[in-house]
């Protein structure tokens, strides 16, 4: 058993020594007081979340200009209308959306260790929110003036926007902390030693069947389902019901649109914060926070999903139960967002890719199923049943989620290097 011991510390020794950098590039304080009060995890997080708002601002203008467009065209010569380009739809912007968050997966496994995923997912992801509420207040105010011609100009600002952000992202972010020249010794060697990434110089072959038999996998996906259809539900759903039934434009009033989402950023930020602080405290575990987290945003979910059917046709208390429904989901960034990291680090970025898919489906899903409930039925019945149905769905699967999840990595997560066969031509 000694001689184990010893043998292990003497790796990972070998280990840090092998990928830090030196330390005598660097000031000798750090190493030996302790990490910096601005260290190499906060430029990434912080360069992440203004990457998340500035996709998500160029996610939003597209839909905004194109009611814009739609505007314009109405006052052009009928005549002319099969003469000119169909109006583009969201495909292209949500296929470059969809392919960063597993990215962001797989740098947030090398780079975060798992107590600090909570704190700095919710900061991180908050940039969705904020990158929504800019773009549906700052787009609108573009589109009707004349600079730029208009409706172009939030293409050119917020396309601007994302060039800028680019600079610093590939001067200042590496994939991983062991190649960051300017990381110091302290941050190197407290990631490299609570982290449960391991750097991998080979390809590796995924197991699939790994994968798709995995009870944590499967939990997780449930949770990916239940929240997006129920976020796609109230947030594309709603002011439909909100226009249909209680006769209330939301589009009319820029506060309203807003609010939900401002709601669930500063939801999202403030839990992750107070998780954060019970963690460092051991009051709570990674899988407690996962389970609480998680179960907070989909229950409470729930209980408004189930509340929209006693709202009197008021537009006010309507408003408040919606912003309630929206902005209670924001804890969730502290659970099963971040859950593929703590199952299988190494294949987070494809996990994530996985289970994104099941809930980016859910936003065709979504409209699809209430459609079919309301078409040429616009009811305060038919609208209940839309309402209960997502209710229904975030009690089964959260509580499929809670019941098997867990935060520990599964065997699968170090496959075996990929094996490449070479066929060799007889001579």
């Amino acid at each position: 058993m000694t001689t184990e011991i010893v043998l292990g510390a003497a790796m990972k020794k070998s280990a840090m020594e092998t990928s830090a950098p030196s330390p005598s590039n660097k000031p000798s304080s750090t190493g030996n007081i302790g990490m910096r009060w601005w260290d190499a995890r906060r430029t990434f997080v912080l360069l992440s979340f203004l990457g998340l708002t500035v996709a998500y601002m160029v996610r939003v203008c597209l839909s905004i200009a194109i009611v814009a467009i739609v505007k314009k065209n109405v006052t052009t010569d009928i005549s002319d209308s099969n003469d000119t380009c169909p109006l583009p739809d969201g495909a292209i912007t949500d296929n470059d959306v969809g392919v960063t968050f597993p990215a962001m997966h797989f740098m947030m496994s090398a780079w975060v260790p798992p107590k600090d995923k909570a704190k700095y997912w919710s900061l991180l992801g908050s940039g969705m929110q904020i990158g929504t509420v800019v773009a549906m207040s700052v787009g609108g105010w573009l589109c009707s003036t004349t600079f730029l011609g208009g409706w172009p100009s939030v293409f050119y600002v917020f396309g601007g926007l994302g060039v800028i952000w680019a600079i610093p992202w590939f001067l200042l972010i590496h994939d991983l902390p062991e190649h960051h020249p300017r990381i110091s010794d302290a941050e190197l060697q407290y990631i490299l030693e609570h982290r449960h990434y391991a750097k991998r110089d080979k390809v590796v072959a995924i197991p699939w069947r790994h994968i798709a038999t995995s009870p944590p996998f499967w939990a997780i996906m449930a949770s990916s389902f239940c929240y997006n259809y129920s976020f796609y539900t109230l947030l594309t759903e709603l002011p439909t019901y909100f226009n249909k039934i209680l006769h209330f434009d939301m589009s009319t009033n820029g506060l309203s649109s807003a609010l939900p989402y401002i709601v669930q950023c500063l939801a999202s930020v403030s839990w992750g914060m107070f998780v954060d602080i019970l963690q460092k405290r051991n009051v709570l575990s990674v899988k407690t926070v996962r389970r609480l987290s998680t179960s907070l945003a989909l229950y409470s979910s729930a209980v408004c999903l189930i509340g929209m059917m006693w709202v009197n046709c008021d537009p006010t208390v309507a408003m408040v139960v919606m912003c309630l429904a929206v902005g209670l989901i924001g804890p969730i960034g502290s659970g099963s967002p971040v859950s593929e990291q703590d199952i299988a680090p190494n294949l987070a970025g494809t996990l994530k890719g996985l289970t994104n898919t099941l809930g980016s489906a859910t936003g065709f899903v979504a409209p699809a199923v209430t459609g079919a409930i309301t078409k040429g039925n616009h009811t305060v019945s038919a609208w209940n049943t839309v309402f209960v149905i997502a209710a229904i769905f975030n009690v089964i699967f959260c509580t499929i989620y809670v019941i098997f999840v867990t935060d520990k990595v599964q065997p699968w997560n170090d496959s075996e290097p990929k094996k490449i066969s070479v066929s060799v031509i007889p001579q």
